[in-house]
């Protein structure tokens, strides 16, 4: 068993997909999911260019280990009508 293992974040939006050709050295899967998940929340915050994107996690051998969607929340909705400060929106 590796004790770390370098992992890849594609970006999958429509047809097109943004390979992640660097990777990041994780130490097991959850933390691949996770930090998947992370990448998803971070890329709904930039709006609607990421709608309906997914973010696919990929481990070196090439498995598929996670699939999260980008989701444009409340907040982002309520921030882009001017309900709320940016500043209130990263903090959320």
């Amino acid at each position: 068993m590796r004790l770390s293992q370098r992992y890849y974040f594609h970006v999958l939006c429509n047809a097109r997909t943004v390979e992640d050709e660097t990777g990041t050295v994780l130490s097991d899967t959850e933390s691949a999911r996770i930090h998947a998940t992370v990448i998803a929340a971070e890329l709904a915050y930039k709006g609607d260019k990421y709608r309906d994107c997914e973010v696919c996690a990929v481990d070196d051998d090439g498995n598929e280990i996670a699939r999260r969607s980008v989701i444009l929340g409340r907040a982002f909705r309520r921030r882009r009508q001017g309900a709320l400060p940016s500043s209130a929106v990263r903090s959320a």
